[in-house]
C-alpha cells in the first residue's frame, strides 16, 4: 500500500513537469507575438521595459517637447477630430512639464487664456488605468485631461487618423506640412486687386494676426484660424488647380494656376496672390516735414512711402487733413502690419497715427483708405517727444 502511494505521488509530479514545460513556449510564443504588435505609421516592438524599441527615440523626444513625429490628425470615439502640432500643442496654447510616468505612458501640460489642460499619451502595448476601460493597446492613444475632470471612457482616446500622419510625416509636399502648423513654404508677401497687401509668416499668421491655430484639411484646401485683438478669422490656402467655393456653395472667380489665399471674401477680387504672381502697388513718396494733397475714390487705398531722414526722433506722426472718411495703417517696408498707436479725433476732419522709435534710414509704408470720396491731404513729421 505505501509503494502504491508513492508510486501515484511520482506519477503526479511527472503530470506537473508536463504542464510546466507545456506552458513554457507558449508564454514566449505570446511574448513574440507582442513584441511583433503594429499599428498604423509606426512598427512597434518592445524592449524588456515595455517601451517601444525600434522606434530610435520617437517617445523621448516628447520629453524636450519634439512631437515632430507625432504631429497629425488624431481622432477619437465620438469622431472628434483634434491636429497635435510639432511643438506638442492642439493649435493654441503653450506646451510644457513634459514627463515619462513610471508606468511609461508620457505627460505634459497645455495653457492658454482660458484654461489649460493636462494630456497623457499612451505609446502602443502600454496599458491605460483598468478604471477607464479597455482601449486598443496595439495603437498610441491620447488622453485630453481637463481640469476637474476625473473620469474617462475609451471613447475619449484619441487614435492616428487613417492615413493621417503617415502623410504629414513622409510626405514631401508643402502642403502636408501646413497641418503641422509649418506654413514655411508660402511664407512671404501676399496681395490682391484690392490692392490689400499682407504677410504670411512660417507659422501661419497673417492680415492683423498675432497668433495661428488648429490647421485641418477642408476637402482640397487647407485651412486655419489666426486670432487678432477681440476677434479672428478663417484663412484657407489653396494649392494650384483647385477652384474656390464660398460658403454658399458658389465658386469665386480666381486664377486657378496660381496658390491662393482665401479669407472668406465673396469677390474675386479679394483673393490673395503671392508676390510674383500679382503685381504691388507702388507707394507714392512722402518726404518728412512736407504734404501731398490728392483725391480719393470711396472704397480706394492709396499708398505712400515714408523714410527717415533724420536721428535721434521719438516718433513719427503721419497725418490725414480733410473732409473725408479716411483711415490710416502702417506697415514696414516688406509690408508687415505694424500695430502703431492710432490717434482718431474728428474722423470727417483728421485722422493720424504714432510709430516710435523710428530710426534713421528706416522706411515705412502708409495705407490711406477711404469709405467716401472726396480730397484729402496727408502729412508726416519726425517728432521729439516732450517732458
Amino acid at each position: 500500500m505505501k509503494i502504491r502511494k508513492q508510486v501515484i505521488y511520482i506519477y503526479f509530479l511527472v503530470i506537473l513537469a508536463v504542464i510546466f514545460a507545456a506552458c513554457t513556449p507558449k508564454n514566449e510564443t505570446q511574448q513574440q507575438t507582442h513584441s511583433s504588435v503594429t499599428e498604423e505609421g509606426f512598427n512597434a516592438g518592445f524592449n524588456s521595459s515595455g517601451l517601444p524599441s525600434n522606434l530610435p527615440g520617437q517617445y523621448d523626444k516628447i520629453l524636450s517637447g519634439d512631437f515632430s513625429e507625432l504631429a497629425g490628425t488624431w481622432v477619437d470615439g465620438y469622431g472628434s477630430r483634434r491636429t497635435l502640432m510639432a511643438y506638442g500643442t492642439f493649435g493654441e496654447g503653450n506646451a510644457s512639464g513634459f514627463r515619462r510616468d513610471d508606468n511609461g505612458f508620457y505627460t505634459w501640460n497645455i495653457s492658454f487664456e482660458s484654461g489649460g489642460a493636462g494630456v497623457q499619451l499612451y505609446p502602443a502595448g502600454i496599458e491605460v488605468n483598468e478604471r477607464i476601460g479597455q482601449t486598443d493597446i496595439t495603437k498610441t492613444r491620447i488622453l485630453i485631461v481637463s481640469s476637474g475632470d476625473s473620469a474617462y471612457n475609451p471613447n475619449e482616446f484619441y487614435y492616428f487618423e487613417s492615413g493621417a500622419h503617415t502623410a504629414v510625416v513622409t510626405s514631401s509636399s508643402p502642403y502636408a506640412k501646413i497641418l503641422t502648423g509649418d506654413l514655411s513654404e508660402f511664407t512671404g508677401i501676399w496681395a490682391n486687386r484690392r490692392g490689400d497687401v499682407s504677410v504670411l509668416k512660417s507659422d501661419g499668421c497673417f492680415y492683423r494676426g498675432y497668433r495661428a491655430y488648429s490647421f485641418i484639411k477642408d476637402g482640397d484646401s487647407y485651412r486655419w484660424s489666426v486670432s487678432m485683438d477681440g476677434d479672428s478669422i478663417y484663412v484657407w490656402l489653396y494649392p494650384a488647380g483647385i477652384e474656390i467655393m464660398n460658403n454658399n456653395g458658389f465658386f469665386i472667380q480666381s486664377d486657378t494656376a496660381k496658390v491662393r489665399i482665401y479669407t472668406g471674401s465673396d469677390a474675386g477680387d479679394g483673393v490673395y496672390y503671392r508676390e510674383g504672381d500679382i503685381s504691388l502697388p507702388v507707394p507714392v513718396e512722402l518726404a518728412p516735414g512736407t504734404f501731398i494733397n490728392g483725391y480719393i475714390e470711396e472704397g480706394e487705398d492709396h499708398w505712400f512711402k515714408i523714410t527717415i531722414t533724420g536721428s535721434d526722433f521719438d516718433f513719427l506722426v503721419v497725418e490725414t487733413d480733410s473732409g473725408t472718411n479716411t483711415v490710416l495703417e502702417a506697415y514696414t517696408e516688406s509690408y508687415e502690419y505694424i500695430n502703431a498707436n492710432y490717434i482718431k479725433q474728428d474722423q470727417n476732419a483728421w485722422v493720424g497715427i504714432n510709430i516710435w522709435g523710428v530710426k534713421k534710414g528706416t522706411t515705412y509704408i502708409i495705407k490711406l483708405k477711404s469709405y467716401n470720396s472726396g480730397s484729402y491731404r496727408i502729412l508726416a513729421a519726425e517728432t521729439v517727444a516732450f517732458g
